[in-house]
């Protein structure tokens, strides 16, 4: 399995989905709370069993296709979220991203351990400028942001359907010449 890890941080293990994650996935893909600003919907069990077939099914590090992939705690052996990036997202050198947590393990510092790496790792495939796209809504997404290095580059005004309405989207960059925080363990 270690052909299929995409990078570690000190208490996770990034990689790609597995069968046995099923469960463990359940507990973000099916929780409301978590996709309350994003557009796609919760899933059921068979489908959380054919999203983790589709995602088995596109090569590690991909650059033409949005690669998600499990977030497992070492400590426990669990999957408790996920994240995805999409080198060159329409716009040669650029790379876009996104995660999720199960809410019994957010706001414990995970999402900006995986942040910080995941911006180590996609600016180390060569990515020039990170950027994603958040509910502003989301305040604890558009503060992690901030707090890492990203700048707020523009708002677009019902950009998007989230649970069937429109709704906002902060645009949020960071270039590789301003990135400052850490480096990655493995690489």
């Amino acid at each position: 399995m270690k052909d299929e890890i995409i990078f570690e941080t000190e208490r996770t293990v990034v990689r790609m989905f597995v069968m046995k994650d099923v469960d463990d996935a359940l507990g973000w893909m099916a929780d409301a709370t978590v996709v309350e600003f994003d557009e796609w919907e919760t899933m059921s069990r068979e489908e959380v069993v054919d999203f983790i077939k589709e995602q088995r099914a596109i090569p590690k590090n991909a650059t033409d296709a949005l690669n998600e992939y499990a977030i497992e705690l070492r400590s426990e052996g669990k999957v408790i979220g996920g994240l995805s990036f999409h080198l060159d997202d329409g716009k040669p050198g650029w790379a876009s991203f996104g995660y999720h947590f199960n809410p019994a393990y957010q706001r414990k510092g995970f999402g900006q351990e995986i942040a910080i790496a995941l911006m180590n790792h996609i600016f180390s495939l060569g990515a020039k400028t990170a950027f994603a796209k958040v509910d502003p809504r989301n305040t604890g997404s558009c503060l992690l942001l901030e707090k890492i290095g990203f700048q707020l580059k523009e708002v677009l005004k019902n950009s998007c359907i989230v649970h069937g309405h429109p709704a906002d989207e902060n645009v949020y960059l960071l270039q590789r010449e301003n990135w400052k925080l850490g480096t990655l363990k493995n690489e």
